[in-house]
């Protein structure tokens, strides 16, 4: 089975803010200069509190009055960037710095809370661009594991969208598989799910999350990576299946007074008030959720065939989500395809990619 990072893509050509600005940054400053903050350097100029999963944004970010941001901005006008806060805030976008407050990041319509069970389900799926029926079909089908069920939410919807955004006739050369999803969503059986199809899924995730890129066209949802997308997903989940104290985690659209609101609020898989955080801080939260999704899927010789295709897809997952959020890991890809179309020199992509692959390194499975 083949598939692209284009079909991922669907029928818009992606637009990678991150690429642009590190591509900015590199033309104005070299590229060891460049490269030089890592990730907690970077988050320091765009969050004021970096540490916590709840942070507010800087406004004015100090690196928006450099000569780099000005290259930045000029690239990101021919892709729809119009203006400065529009090219500011893809960047946010791109790099997981935004929440999904009702009424402020998100928009609910009057029976979204109906829809997903819930104001705050509702808030994170909508920001991951889940229909309702995708998202309770896939919930139905994967048991008790939500980060599974969020890995096959997105790719039907990923599926959905491609298969609505290109021709008919294109879907053969784009492998979109329509009847994979229409499959799917009339099965009322786990285990009667072809596996084929499941393999394709589970392809399909683990393109788009190796699509690392967000897209300046399309909605809001669509324009959030992947990762960020799979993490809102199952903080959906979370939401929607209720929690063992009776007044959630939520009051409006901040956390509930008390909560912990600093690096601490990540102890002990504890949930988060979803919508408040930044897409990073759920993203941190999904990451010891798959943990312990996957620790609770029983190995044996001969497993269940529900069971060992979400163990498959939660592996496959594993992989990627470790370093979704690390800026080192973006710029080991950033200056490698800028090294592929002859914009630096490979030696130049070669420190970035070996700083990534000492982080990676240092990352327990």
């Amino acid at each position: 089975m083949l598939f692209s990072a284009s079909t991922a893509a669907s029928a818009a050509a992606p637009v990678d803010a991150y690429n642009e600005y590190l591509a900015a940054r590199i033309r104005i400053m070299g590229t060891t200069r460049a490269i030089e903050p890592d990730t907690a350097t970077f988050l320091a100029q765009f969050l004021q509190t970096p540490a916590s999963p709840y942070s507010d944004l800087v406004e004015q970010p100090v690196v928006t009055n450099t000569p780099a941001w000005n290259e930045y901005l000029a690239a990101m006008q021919p892709a729809g960037a119009a203006d400065g806060d529009a090219a500011l805030n893809a960047l946010r976008l791109q790099t997981g710095l935004t929440k999904a407050r009702p009424g402020e990041e998100v928009t609910l319509e009057p029976t979204a809370a109906r829809d997903y069970r819930g104001r705050e389900a509702a808030a994170n799926a909508i920001k991951a661009g889940i229909d309702p029926d995708i998202f309770w079909k896939a919930r139905d089908m994967s048991g008790s594991a939500i980060t599974a069920a969020a890995g096959y939410a997105l790719a039907l919807q990923m599926l959905r969208d491609a298969a609505a955004a290109n021709p008919p006739e294109d879907y053969a050369r784009m492998a979109i598989k329509p009847d994979v999803l229409a499959r799917y969503m009339n099965q009322r059986y786990p285990d009667n799910i072809p596996d084929a199809d499941l393999r394709y899924l589970t392809t399909w995730l683990r393109g788009s999350l190796d699509l690392r890129g967000a897209q300046m066209k399309g909605t809001a949802a669509q324009r959030l990576p992947a990762a960020y997308r799979l993490a809102r997903v199952a903080a959906a989940y979370a939401d929607a299946s209720g929690y063992f104290t009776s007044k959630g985690y939520c009051q409006g659209n901040a956390a509930r007074p008390g909560e912990p609101t600093g690096p601490e609020a990540l102890e002990n898989d504890r949930p988060l008030c979803f919508i408040a955080a930044t897409d990073r801080g759920v993203l941190a939260w999904f990451r010891r959720q798959l943990r312990l999704d996957m620790s609770g899927i029983p190995m044996h010789e001969n497993p269940h065939h529900g069971l060992a295709n979400l163990a498959r897809l939660i592996g496959v997952v594993l992989v990627f989500m470790d370093m979704a959020s690390f800026i080192e890991t973006a710029d080991a890809f950033v200056t490698e395809r800028l090294a592929t179309h002859g914009d630096i020199d490979e030696a130049d992509a070669q420190v970035a990619s070996e700083r990534s692959t000492r982080l990676s390194c240092r990352i327990s499975p």
